[in-house]
């Protein structure tokens, strides 16, 4: 489906296919939940919204499919932290869930352009080099140079 990314710096628009089996939905939904219950609705847009965006980011270290970007080595804290990935049922994992099927779904691509976030209060070099966009709640947005 045709996708419009609007920022400061302009407008791009590019064609993007999502594999709309339920692994790659679970995928996208086990990261907004572990990355975003604590924001909101809005927060667990944006999630859902930079990890779309690394799917189809054209730069080469970025993967290809929702569950290889969640998954890729040092992406997002909660994957690779020993603790466990099994969401507690309720509230929250539903609308990480219903965030996921409607971000799949396309239902909204304009809220952020960023590839990065991380929590602001939290230091990391990687982080130095990229450019800062906006916060939201506790997560700062980046984008590359």
């Amino acid at each position: 489906f045709p996708v419009t990314i609007h920022s400061s710096e302009g407008s791009i628009e590019a064609v993007v296919e999502y594999s709309d089996t339920w692994d790659e939905h679970l995928c996208l939904a086990h990261n907004i939940y572990f990355e975003g219950r604590s924001e909101g609705e809005l927060g667990m847009k944006l999630i859902a919204q930079v990890t779309l965006n690394r799917v189809k980011s054209k730069k080469a270290y970025m993967k290809n499919t929702i569950c290889e970007v969640v998954k890729d080595k040092n992406s997002f804290s909660w994957y690779a932290d020993g603790r466990s990935d099994r969401p507690k049922e309720g509230k929250s994992w539903e609308l990480s869930k219903d965030v996921a099927r409607r971000a799949m779904k396309g239902e909204f691509t304009n809220l952020t352009n960023s590839l990065y976030f991380k929590v602001c209060s939290k230091q990391s070099r990687f982080f130095d080099k990229l450019i800062f966009k906006h916060q939201y709640k506790r997560h700062c947005f980046y984008v590359s140079e």
